[in-house]
């Protein structure tokens, strides 16, 4: 009997909304995840000029772009499946389903085409869940005459396939897990392979800026992808975990709400002539789809398991074969290095003996110009020492025939004292005049003393002048002396 007849409310009691779905913004999650990607490129192109190392590494090569793509595109999977969680945790709070209200329906077809029938009045966005579709899922096992037993165990079974299709619909997100460090590692070894190209084996000293440069911008893009696998991987394990716990609720919300809706007498089954035969055969159909489809996920695991390892062994070869390669050419690299530094050091010792001959040259030049000038000085001092020594000599020499000539005179004048005393007023007279004569002569000689002082104030700096021409044959003596030791120190060096 119907609810139409027994004037029964709908089994589904929920507030009538008209809401749209939010998870039709998400048509397709490869093109959402494509137009984040763009979004997040733009937003780091609008980044201010300290944080200029983000765009750095996003937009430092093809491969970190990729990256990035596939992450976003993960990103909006992940993104898609959280909102239909939201939707079924919605529906779980809002759907209660009255098993009061089918008292007067005995038939379970009537039951299940009284509850799918009251599904219609959910708003679309509801419509859609995991919760409604088990509504529908256990209407559509009923209306086949089941009993109540098989009942439970097809809501088990539904369980553990919901479980499976959960395993199975990360299978995008797990191998964008897998590809994005691979694009990551693709970047590596192309940039080492360009870095390795660019490298001028005649001038290394030259290609060591490229060289570091290239290993920066080679890592990148697998640091980049390295972190974002990361991250998409807790997404996915949070994610999941929370789709977990949704269906966990779902699988109580069946037993424990939908199931009581056809908790009747197991007789009223038996109206049915091949209820049985047909029970009997949905078990074993049950059963076989269960072995095989436990058969089919073993193989399906094994063969992903051969897959995993035959990656890992050729990521191993590779990079063995990577490594030997990269130690054959920094060995090269270091033994050219090696070589130009040995080249270099003969060059420079070439050059420093050269510089050694040539200064030793001019210092010994300096040397001996010193010797000359100092001779000559030596010979000025000399000459004019001697012609200062005459003229004084022959100072002397005429002041003491002066003093001669005066000494006789006054001799002479004594001995003609008694002589000429009578005419002594006219010899004083005559006298006075000849002292004054004397005395202009003694004026004159005590001029040629005062020049006399001035030759020997002139001859002490001419000593003065002699001293500092000695220092300065000392100070040449200490350079010919640090000279010859640079050059002993030159020379057990380049020994």
């Amino acid at each position: 009997m119907s609810s139409a007849t027994t004037g029964k409310a709908p089994s589904i009691k929920i507030p009538i909304e008209k809401t749209g779905s939010p998870a039709e913004v998400l048509i397709s999650p490869w093109v959402g995840g494509l137009v984040l990607a763009a979004g997040f490129y733009v937003a780091i192109s609008q980044l201010p000029p300290s944080a200029a190392i983000v765009a750095r590494y996003f937009n430092g090569s093809w491969a970190a772009c990729a990256a990035t793509g596939l992450f976003f595109i993960g990103c909006a999977l992940l993104l898609r499946k959280y909102v239909e969680l939201i939707l079924d945790r919605r529906a779980l709070r809002l759907i209660v389903v009255d098993a009061d209200s089918l008292d007067g329906i005995d038939s379970p077809r009537e039951r299940a085409a009284e509850l799918v029938a009251s599904t219609a009045l959910v708003p679309a966005s509801i419509l859609r869940t995991k919760v409604v579709g088990r509504i529908h899922e256990v209407c559509h096992y009923v209306a086949g005459c089941r009993s109540n037993t098989s009942l439970e165990d097809h809501l088990r079974y539904r369980a553990d396939l919901a479980l499976e299709t959960l395993a199975h619909s990360f299978a995008a997100v797990k191998t964008l897990l897998w590809g994005i460090p691979a694009v990551g590692l693709l970047g590596l070894v192309l940039g080492f392979i360009t870095t390795i190209h660019a490298v001028n084996p005649q001038d290394l000293d030259a290609s060591m800026p490229a060289i570091v440069g290239g290993f920066e911008a080679a890592f990148a893009p697998l640091a980049v992808s390295l972190g974002l696998s990361l991250v998409l991987l807790f997404g996915k394990l949070a994610v999941e975990r929370a789709e977990t716990r949704v269906l966990s609720q779902i699988e109580q919300f069946g037993i424990l709400q939908v199931a009581p809706c056809f908790n009747f007498a197991q007789s009223s089954f038996q109206s049915a002539p091949l209820a049985a035969a047909e029970a009997e055969a949905a078990e074993n159909l049950i059963s076989q789809t269960t072995a095989l489809v436990t058969r089919q996920t073993a193989l399906w695991h094994e063969a992903l398991e051969d897959l995993r390892l035959k990656w890992v062994e050729s990521a191993q070869a590779q990079q063995a074969q990577f490594a030997a390669a990269l130690a054959q050419g920094m060995a090269a690299t270091l033994t050219g290095h090696e070589q130009q530094l040995d080249e270099a050091r003969d060059e420079f010792l070439t050059g420093f003996r050269a510089v050694g001959l040539e200064l030793a040259r001019v210092t010994a030049g300096l040397q001996q110009m010193g010797e000359e000038h100092q001779e000559l000085f030596h010979g000025q001092v000399t000459g004019i020492w001697r012609s200062m020594l005459e003229s004084m000599s022959a100072d002397r020499k005429d002041h003491e025939t002066q003093m001669e000539r005066l000494i006789t005179l006054f001799e002479k004048s004594a001995r003609c004292w008694h002589e000429e005393l009578v005419r002594a007023t006219d010899a004083v007279t005559a006298q006075i005049q000849e002292l004054q004569q004397k005395g202009e002569v003694l004026q004159g000689i005590a001029e040629q003393e005062r020049e006399l002082v001035r030759l020997q104030d002139a001859l002490a700096h001419n000593l003065q002048s002699v001293r500092a021409v000695e220092a300065f044959e000392e100070s040449i003596h200490s350079l010919n002396a640090a000279v010859h030791m640079l050059t002993i120190r030159a020379k057990a060096h380049a020994a």
